[in-house]
């Protein structure tokens, strides 16, 4: 009986621009936010951005939608911000080294970023877009958040939207907490709370009752302070999230 030769396994050549573009399909896991802490310990909190269902996300610090757009980026995701301060995003364009060629900033409301799949996800950011300085008026917040409503609707799609750092929010950003299915806070400010506790259908007295400390901060291991957050989920509990930043990401201050 003769020797056979051991088959080889098949290549694909690829080009190197293509490799350069490859993602890892890891969306499903989940966007890590940060972790929560019990008597029983720490555990991470992290929150399903890309499903077959779109995602709708607020937050009320640019920051936190830099953080979330990178950490999307990781996920495989391409990223479309519309902004009316284009260069509060420039910072992650520059942390985001060969992903830059996945994120597009344009004054203005983004229109999406092509087709989304499970392996190519799109996060879409609505950034400031009603300016009142800008755009007054109710009437034309609504125009504004129907046309990137629209953008980010199908599958695989998640819109994050980032109101202003003021005490109250503007129309555009009530109506994104009217359609929002969780928020993440930043700013402990009495008025900016009772909105978006309005906003998700949640009880003010609640969320007040878990509001850290001003300036809480918590040493983390390895990544630095990690700043105290509340989480409103749509109909749920209110969960304080400590948000610590990776060395990369506290370049982008």
């Amino acid at each position: 009986m003769s020797a056979r030769a051991p088959l080889e396994a098949p290549v694909f050549p690829a080009t190197p621009e293509a490799m350069a573009r490859a993602v890892v399909p890891t969306a499903a896991g989940g966007l890590l936010l940060g972790t929560t802490r019990s008597e029983s310990g720490s555990a991470p909190v992290a929150i399903s951005a890309f499903s077959w269902t779109p995602t709708r996300l607020v937050v009320d610090d640019v920051e936190l939608g830099r953080i979330i757009a990178l950490r999307a980026l990781a996920l495989g995701a391409r990223v479309a911000v519309g902004t009316t301060r284009p260069a509060a995003w420039q910072p992650l364009v520059r942390v985001a080294g060969e992903a830059a060629h996945r994120i597009t900033v344009g004054e203005g409301i983004s229109r999406g970023s092509g087709l989304a799949s499970a392996q190519s996800p799109v996060l879409l950011v609505r950034d400031r877009i009603s300016d009142p300085r800008r755009v007054p008026g109710a009437r034309q917040a609504q125009n504004d958040l129907i046309a990137v409503e629209a953008a980010a609707a199908g599958p695989w799609r998640c819109l994050v939207t980032v109101t202003r750092s003021v005490s109250a929010v503007d129309p555009a950003a009530s109506l994104a907490l009217g359609r929002a299915h969780v928020a993440l806070l930043a700013n402990g400010s009495t008025p900016l709370l009772e909105a978006f506790c309005d906003g998700l259908g949640l009880d003010p007295a609640a969320a007040r009752r878990m509001l850290p400390e001003p300036a809480a901060a918590v040493a983390g291991q390895d990544e630095g302070p990690a700043h105290t957050h509340l989480l409103l989920a749509r109909r749920g509990p209110v969960t304080r999230v400590q948000v610590a930043p990776t060395e990369i990401e506290r370049r982008m201050r």
